[in-house]
């Protein structure tokens, strides 16, 4: 069987001031988008409820990192 893994976010503050990539911010939305495809596509659950809690979890994430780039623009 396939092993998955994931990170944890890293903050960043210089000087008082935190910094945010949004060109990086797109590239990881782009691949959470990727992923929940994948996730949706080919993964195995115990039943379809199990598959929505994992889908949501993709779901407020890229919210969340849509709401963010879309902050400094």
């Amino acid at each position: 069987q396939d092993l998955f893994a994931h990170t944890s976010p890293v903050y960043v503050e210089v000087a008082g001031r935190r910094y945010f990539d949004a060109a990086v911010a797109r590239e990881l939305l782009t691949d959470m988008e990727a992923s929940r495809q994948t996730i949706t596509a080919n993964g195995t659950f115990a039943d379809e409820q199990e598959q929505a809690r994992v889908l949501d979890v993709y779901g407020d994430a890229i919210e969340v990192l849509r709401e963010r780039i879309g902050m400094l623009e």
